[in-house]
């Protein structure tokens, strides 16, 4: 009778489905046991080179900046920062009133090219996937707009560029391959919405961030899922 009361329990626990843990969505920490709260600022600062593809020449900048407010940080809906100021930057020589150097490049962006992003901002970014995934959509993290941006080249003029849509990119969270805790961004394509003739229909963006605190001393801050 024992055996068979065994044998009874052991069928009805075989059925018995145990619901899979979900695993978490990405969140910032600093250090890396320690969840970053809700209005920390974050500055986001470029790995290697950020390039603008295009079918008439390459324009690279060497420095990028964007800083912003951390807007929730939670493992069940993952990390968002809104992006409040960029600055690209490069090599080439300062155009009157601009606030960084020029991005120098070929054909095209020959001599050099001033890039300009503010006029969209802010900018949502937010981890949200805990496929380490990352999205970049124009406004605040509540509504969504188009991304903008101008290439002042010149001796050409100005070329403007928007996207409507959401951008994608990718993350590489702690002890996950190389570039640990950055955010990459590849082959991003935003459209020409105005300029003169000789603007490039489209360029595509690529660039790579590393995120710190914005505040003295600047400590690195970690990607974890």
């Amino acid at each position: 009778m024992q055996k068979k009361l065994i044998t009874a329990c052991l069928a009805i626990a075989a059925l018995v489905v145990v619901p899979s843990v979900a695993p978490a969505n990405p969140i910032l920490t600093e250090p890396t046991t320690t969840f970053l709260p809700a209005g920390a600022k974050i500055t986001a600062t470029n790995i290697g080179n950020i390039t603008f593809v295009t079918s008439t020449g390459t324009l690279t900048c060497t420095t990028a900046t964007l800083t912003g407010t951390l807007i929730s940080n939670t493992t069940a809906t993952g990390a968002a920062v809104e992006i409040t100021d960029a600055k690209f930057g490069g090599t080439g020589g300062t155009q009157s009133g601009a606030e960084e150097p020029e991005c120098t490049g070929s054909n095209f962006f020959t001599p050099g090219t001033t890039v300009t992003p503010k006029q969209s901002l802010p900018w949502c970014l937010q981890a949200g996937a805990s496929a380490d995934t990352v999205t970049v959509k124009g406004g605040k993290c509540s509504v969504q707009t188009s991304i903008n941006f101008k290439l002042d080249e010149t001796g050409v003029g100005t070329c403007e560029y928007s996207r409507a849509g959401t951008v994608n990119g990718t993350l590489v969270t702690d002890g996950v391959g190389s570039n640990e805790n950055t955010v990459a961004l590849s082959e991003q394509a935003w459209d020409l919405v105005s300029g003169p003739g000789l603007c490039p229909n489209e360029v595509r963006l690529n660039m790579r961030f590393s995120l710190e605190t914005d505040a003295s001393p600047f400590s690195q801050v970690f990607i974890s899922s």
